[in-house]
């Protein structure tokens, strides 16, 4: 909410919240029904959930098990429109001594990551329709390919039908890959698995020690849980062999750019890079023939599909809930940039 925007920039308290009033004057797109806004940060379920119920906020996100809570108490869901939302796990690990040569081995090959068995093992060791139930109230759609959808560009039928062969729920053979990959009993999988805030999936904490159970549980794995605050741990040299849950709405290009490529430098920290497959990124980023792009997404999501790049997850809804006594509706997409946008949309109960 900046420059040209239905609401101004007021004040800030750093960590805790920034707030915004109404321009006064006729603004040339939208007239807000609320003179104030104040968004905070408030990093507990639970505490949002109370500060709602008691009319201290009046919108929160919330976990699904207290969406239904809150609607048991007169509050009211309210769903982005657009089906872009998405929760993945992804690998951080596996950086490429040489970026864009795909021969130049990894800087840190012993990870158990860097074997494409394990990524396939750890993928099919989790029951997603469980997860889906527990944690999404079943409103998930199977995400077969990050960051693909059949309605984006380069999507490819094939994984689909591929997919639960590949991806599946199926603990006997990924109890095999294991073993294949030399881990077992006497030389167990290790695996550091990072708890964070999530930006808009409020169960994100839940999922990930479930993820660890199943890990834990099916493939005698030794999980270790890492809570982070930001993305700074991340950095550090040594965190080259975690798995970290991420939520996102991000289109096709930030999909791909940000989340595990050397192409931006800089992003490498949101995960690990292929460099055969940044290589035809590479490639995307120069043309703008619609046809090669085409066939080009679909060749670098092939890489991401049969080199098992994330362990995707579910797209989403994105909700939010609200005190009806306030706010009467909100029709916001729920996938530029961020989940809640468009905050000059929220009407006002009369």
């Amino acid at each position: 909410m900046v420059n040209t925007h239905p609401y101004e920039y007021v004040t800030r308290e750093l960590n805790q919240f920034l707030r915004f009033k109404r321009v006064d004057y006729k603004h040339w797109r939208a007239t807000p029904d609320f003179p104030e806004m104040e968004i905070r940060w408030v990093r507990e379920p639970s505490t949002r959930m109370a500060a709602l119920i008691a009319g201290e906020a009046h919108l929160a996100a919330l976990p699904e098990d207290q969406i239904k809570n809150a609607e048991g108490r007169g509050m009211k869901a309210i769903r982005g429109r657009v089906p872009a939302f998405r929760a993945i796990l992804n690998f951080h690990c596996c950086l490429a001594k040489e970026p864009f040569d795909p021969n130049s081995g990894y800087v840190n090959p012993n990870t158990p990551l860097a074997d494409v068995r394990i990524r396939k093992a750890l993928n099919k060791a989790i029951n997603r329709d469980e997860l889906n139930k527990a944690f999404f109230g079943g409103k998930g759609e199977l995400i077969h390919n990050n960051p693909y959808h059949p309605t984006k560009p380069g999507w490819n039928p094939a994984w689909q039908q591929r997919y639960q062969d590949a991806y599946g729920f199926d603990l006997a053979q990924a109890k095999v890959l294991v073993a294949q990959a030399g881990y077992g009993p006497s030389n167990p999988l290790k695996l550091n698995l990072v708890i964070q805030p999530t930006r808009g999936l409020a169960a994100a904490a839940d999922v990930v020690e479930a993820v660890g159970s199943y890990w834990r549980n099916n493939l005698g794995a030794e999980v270790k849980l890492i809570t982070i605050t930001g993305t700074t741990e991340l950095r550090a040299p040594d965190a080259n062999d975690h798995i970290v849950m991420w939520a996102t709405s991000a289109s096709m290009w930030a999909g791909t750019a940000n989340y595990g490529t050397a192409l931006i430098e800089s992003n490498r920290i949101w995960g690990w890079g292929l460099p055969d497959a940044d290589l035809v990124l590479r490639e995307i980023a120069s043309t703008l023939d619609e046809k090669k792009s085409e066939e080009l997404w679909r060749k670098m999501g092939d890489i991401y599909f049969n080199k098992y790049k994330f362990i995707p997850l579910h797209y989403l809804p994105v909700e939010i809930v609200a005190n009806p006594q306030i706010v009467a509706d909100y029709v916001f997409p729920g996938s530029i940039s961020t989940n809640w946008t468009h905050l000059e949309h929220l009407k006002a109960a009369r």
